[in-house]
C-alpha cells in the first residue's frame, strides 16, 4: 500500500446499466458496507423474497474481512448494519466504519431477486472466475483499471448478490481476498437467517490484527479449518493465538474446559463468567463459550493480553 491517496474503486448505480459512478467522499475516514437488492423485470419476478441483506453481511463479517488487510484499512470502529430499504424483491443494508487515516469509501452490493442461477455471475462479464464455498463467483475489475477488483458476484438463496467495495481519499486498493471473505461469510448464512441468529465464527471475534497486537509480532492468516476454531501464528516465531467457540455451554462446561489449564483465576466483569489460566482464558456469554489459548512460550504480558482479547471477542459476539 502506498501514500498519496486517490480514488481506486468505483460503484455502478445499477448493475443492469454497468455505468460507473465515481464518487469522492469527504476526508473523514469511514467506509460503508451496503447490500442492495434491485427488483427484477416483471417477466421474471421472484416468487420468494430475497435473503435479508443485513443478515448476509454482519458487523462481525466486515470486521473480520477488513481485519486481514493492511493496517491502514483496518477500521477503528464498526457500526451495526442499518437497513436502507427492503421489499419483496430486494433491500439494502449499510455498515459504517471509521479508519485511523483519511480514507473514505463505500461498499455497495446490487442483487436481482429474479435472476437465474445460470446467469449469475454473467458468463459474458469480464473478470476472474473463482469458487467460494463451492459456489461459482466472479471477481470483476473496475472499468478504468483491470488490475483492481471492484466487486464479487455470486448466486445465493434465489438471488444474485454483488458486493462492491469503494475507497476514495486514498491510494489503497482492496485486495481480492476481502471480497472472497465477504462472499464466504454471506454464503455461510442459512436461508432465513436474521441478524441476531446468523451465528458467530471464531475468526470474526478475534481478527488477525488483534492477535498481532497481543503477540507483539506480525501473524499469518487464520490456519484453522473449522468455523468454530481460529488460529493465528507468528510469521517469524513459534507463538500463536487460538480461538475456539462453542454454543449451548454452562458455567460447569466453562470450568471443565479450563480444568487442565493450571492455576485458575476467576474474573469479574468479563462476560457472564470467566477464568484465566497461565496460557488460556475462557469466557461464557449468553450460553456461548469463547476460549483463547496462547500457544508457545508465555511472557509477562500473556495474562493481560488474553484478558484484552477476551474483552474484544465479547464485544464482537
Amino acid at each position: 500500500m502506498t501514500n498519496g491517496l486517490h480514488s481506486v474503486l468505483e460503484l455502478a448505480p445499477l448493475r443492469s446499466t454497468r455505468k460507473p459512478c465515481a464518487r469522492r467522499l469527504a476526508s473523514v475516514a469511514l467506509l460503508s458496507v451496503a447490500i442492495v437488492a434491485v427488483a427484477a423485470p416483471a417477466a421474471s419476478a421472484a416468487k420468494k423474497a430475497p435473503p435479508d441483506a443485513c443478515a448476509l453481511v454482519t458487523k462481525a463479517d466486515v470486521t473480520a474481512a477488513l481485519g486481514k488487510l493492511d493496517p491502514a484499512l483496518q477500521p477503528t470502529s464498526v457500526s451495526d448494519p442499518v437497513s436502507a430499504g427492503a421489499s419483496k424483491t430486494g433491500g439494502s443494508c449499510e455498515t459504517q466504519l471509521v479508519f485511523p487515516s483519511s480514507v473514505a469509501g463505500k461498499v455497495l452490493v446490487q442483487t436481482s431477486a429474479g435472476a437465474k442461477k445460470t446467469q449469475c455471475p454473467n458468463p459474458a462479464a469480464a473478470g476472474k472466475k473463482v469458487t467460494v464455498s463451492g459456489t461459482k463467483a466472479l471477481l470483476e475489475p473496475t472499468p478504468r483499471d483491470a488490475s483492481i477488483v471492484r466487486d464479487v458476484t455470486f448466486f445465493d438463496q434465489g438471488a444474485c448478490v454483488v458486493i462492491l467495495i469503494q475507497l476514495s481519499g486514498g491510494s489503497a486498493k482492496v485486495p481480492p481476498s476481502a471480497f472472497v471473505d465477504l462472499a464466504t461469510f454471506a454464503l455461510a448464512k442459512k436461508a432465513g437467517a436474521t441478524k441476531a441468529g446468523a451465528g458467530t465464527a471464531a475468526c470474526t471475534l478475534v481478527i488477525r490484527a488483534d492477535a498481532a497486537t497481543a503477540l507483539g509480532q506480525p501473524v499469518n492468516d487464520n490456519d484453522a479449518k473449522s468455523n468454530s476454531s481460529c488460529q493465528y501464528r507468528e510469521t517469524s516465531g513459534s507463538n500463536a493465538i487460538k480461538v475456539t467457540v462453542a454454543t449451548g455451554q454452562t458455567t460447569s462446561d466453562l470450568q471443565r474446559s479450563m480444568s487442565s489449564s493450571g492455576p485458575l483465576q476467576p474474573l469479574s466483569g468479563v462476560g457472564d463468567a470467566a477464568y484465566l489460566g497461565p496460557t488460556a482464558i475462557a469466557v461464557l456469554k449468553g450460553g456461548t463459550m469463547i476460549r483463547i489459548d496462547w500457544l508457545g512460550g508465555a511472557t509477562p504480558n500473556t495474562g493481560p493480553a488474553l484478558r484484552q482479547l477476551a474483552q474484544t471477542a465479547i464485544g464482537r459476539g
